[in-house]
């Protein structure tokens, strides 16, 4: 089971649910403003959508979680979503998957480099992604271990020549 959210996700989605909160909390005038008759007619309204938008990405960030389960004896790959349980799921049959793809999406001058892990479909179907990270070597053992589980070679697409090993030599040492 390969599970995203939660962890410093949270943490960092704590402000945005908590001013989300209040705003709306002041937006619905439970919670009183000194100033309250100068604010005009049209704020009110307003104050209430950008609460609601802050509880949204707030709430998000903080209760959001993904799961992907790969479940070789069945021969299937399920993805869900949730807040903290799940809410909605799809599933994938692994015999339409031939490997473990690593690749390189390259960033510019805002964003980093990722290295996403995929299953690579078989006839030209769209790729399974199962994760991301900016870490080479996080990506690299979690595609390896997926490689092994699923008895699938390992193709390491993040340079310009490919690599592709077999999945009972997927942790060998690097050549």
């Amino acid at each position: 089971e390969i599970r995203e959210g939660g962890g410093c996700l949270s943490l960092f989605g704590l402000p945005f649910l908590g001013a989300g909160i209040f705003l709306t909390l002041i937006a619905l005038r439970i919670v009183p403003l000194q100033n309250a008759g100068e604010v005009p007619a049209w704020a009110w309204p307003l104050m209430l959508l950008m609460g609601i938008a802050f509880l949204a990405v707030g709430g998000g960030l903080v209760f959001g979680r993904r799961w992907i389960t790969l479940d070789a004896g069945r021969g299937v790959a399920r993805r869900q979503w949730g807040l903290l349980l799940p809410f909605r799921a799809e599933e994938y049959r692994l015999p339409d998957y031939e490997a473990v793809l690593l690749r390189l999406d390259t960033g510019d001058s805002d964003t980093a480099d990722r290295y996403p892990v995929l299953l690579r479909a078989r006839t030209g179907g769209a790729d399974l992604a199962l994760s991301s990270s900016t870490q080479y070597g996080e990506s690299r053992e979690l595609a390896a271990a997926v490689a092994r589980f699923l008895g699938v070679p390992l193709v390491d697409a993040s340079t310009h020549h490919e690599s592709v090993t077999p999945a009972d030599r997927v942790d060998a040492s690097l050549q």
